[in-house]
């Protein structure tokens, strides 16, 4: 599940900053953001079969942790290795976030999803 939120994140932030090059920076950071979290409540959704307020509340953090990691990704002056170290620990944070909004049942699934990619790849 964690390479499934990577990915969609990625694919989201790519877009994004597609995007994101026609508007002012500060406008730029929240729409690729707002793009990366509505991504990830979707496919969560489809695979998890999320509730309204379950989506309402993931949808919250994640934003946060999107707007950290685009805050991230255009640090001035740091280090490749301590970006990546930044990413991986704000990506295990919003996971972490994630899965105490999930029923046991939604953990459970979450478990067996990400056992299948792991061996898919």
């Amino acid at each position: 599940m964690k390479k499934l939120l990577s990915i969609a994140f990625a694919a989201a932030l790519t877009v994004g900053v597609a995007s994101a090059q026609e508007t002012k920076p500060a406008e730029g950071d929240y729409f690729i953001a707002k793009n990366v979290t509505e991504s990830i409540v979707k496919s969560l959704t489809e695979k998890l079969a999320l509730t309204k307020p379950q989506q309402d509340s993931i949808a919250k953090h994640v934003l946060i942790s999107a707007k950290q990691e685009t805050d991230i990704l255009e640090a001035q002056g740091v280090a490749i290795k301590t970006k990546r170290e930044q990413q991986q620990a704000n990506l295990s944070a919003r996971t972490a976030k994630i899965k105490t909004f999930l029923t046991k049942e939604q953990l459970e699934l979450w478990a067996k999803k990400s056992k299948e990619e792991e061996e898919e790849n």
